[in-house]
């Protein structure tokens, strides 16, 4: 079965699946109980995708909870990206060899993003300051599922990723899942190629601000 292997991770149909959900609501209520202690894993979500996937993993090969691929683990040095999701973008999934470079210089972008954010948000109202943190939410998630760092689960990382910058101002999300793939994929490819409107359409939307 899917979550047997290690070549192709699969955790959909894992025996264990069922406690995803109620990992994902968990870590949604620490996140709005204490924002402040999740801001570092802007830069690095590899100890929430250990949280989230360790029992979900193949027996065989455990470290693809929590580790990027291209990690130096067997299995992961050179897991390049099979298959891009329910987009079918070829731009999606650097190669292994790659990875930990793109991530690096990814970490380094979303915490000076959040800097930047930072300092505004002393000068703007609430409401400039959710326009301007949009747009840097689009380009940030399309940035690191562009990326895909992980075997499998980098949706569930990229959305927690807007959740953590948006909770870094108090601003909270009223219809964007984590657990469940909002649908997205038009709105990825659409933006890859110039068209940023809609997913900031899709993140505005999704926000009770």
């Amino acid at each position: 079965m899917g979550y047997a292997s290690c070549e192709s991770w699969e955790y959909d149909n894992h025996p264990n699946i069922q406690g995803l959900s109620q990992r994902c609501i968990a870590t949604l209520i620490a996140l709005r109980t204490n924002p402040t202690a999740f801001q570092p894993k802007l830069a690095d979500t590899r100890s929430v995708h250990f949280e989230l996937f360790a029992d979900l993993a193949p027996q065989a090969c455990p470290y693809l909870a929590g580790q990027y691929r291209g990690d130096n683990f067997p299995c992961l040095l050179n897991y390049n990206v099979k298959l891009v999701g329910g987009s079918g973008d070829d731009r999606v999934g650097v190669p292994a060899a790659d990875n930990l470079i793109h991530m690096g210089i990814f970490g380094a972008k979303v915490m000076q993003l959040a800097q930047k954010l930072d300092e505004l948000s002393k000068k703007l109202s609430r409401t400039q300051l959710l326009a301007v943190t949009v747009p840097v939410l689009a380009d940030v998630l399309v940035h690191f599922l562009t990326v895909h760092p992980y075997a499998n689960g980098n949706g569930h990382m990229g959305r927690f990723i807007v959740w953590i910058l948006l909770g870094r101002f108090g601003f909270w999300q009223s219809s964007w899942p984590f657990d469940d793939r909002p649908p997205y994929d038009a709105a990825l490819s659409a933006h890859r190629n110039g068209n940023f409107r809609p997913m900031e359409d899709l993140l505005f939307k999704s926000i009770g601000a």
